[in-house]
């Protein structure tokens, strides 16, 4: 019995398709308006943009090295089991299933729906409910679970 096996590979098409995808769904339409907000001119948001795309650029060239010395199935996983051990590299398995992959896939949910609104009214609470639960963390702040419900 003969078993065939996915490519190993992925071509440039898919590879940009995938970070294009990935930048795009990740509040890239939502963080310039908080940025416009805070900074106090348009020449200092572009500054703060390139320093952080040249960062980004940094970064994906260092996980392009790694995939290239560890070319296995895994990614992050991989490259922090060969660094760091069996432990680290499961408590980073665990917490990128429980946390970070949920918590990315929920913000662009959340974005998805926050503009869905625009085109289809989405049901809400009046502002007395939604502010009627207020939980604060210290250190954190405070979470209003009921002002974006109908999301």
């Amino acid at each position: 019995m003969s078993q065939t096996q996915l490519k190993k590979t992925i071509g440039l098409w898919s590879a940009t398709s995938i970070v294009i995808g990935g930048v795009i769904g990740s509040t890239i339409f939502m963080k310039p308006a908080t940025m416009a907000a805070q900074l106090p001119s348009p020449p200092l948001i572009l500054l703060v943009w390139l320093i952080a795309g040249i960062i980004s650029i940094f970064g994906a060239m260092a996980f392009a090295e790694l995939g290239t010395m560890f070319p296995e199935t895994g990614g992050q996983y991989v490259y922090l089991q060969k660094a760091y051990g069996d432990f680290i590299a499961y408590l980073y398995g665990w917490g990128s299933i429980t946390v970070i992959n949920s918590a990315a896939i929920a913000a662009m949910a959340f974005v998805c729906a926050n503009y869905a609104g625009y085109l289809i009214h989405l049901p809400r609470f009046d502002a007395s409910v939604e502010n009627s639960i207020v939980l604060h963390i210290p250190l954190i702040g405070d979470i209003i679970p009921l002002q974006n419900f109908g999301m």
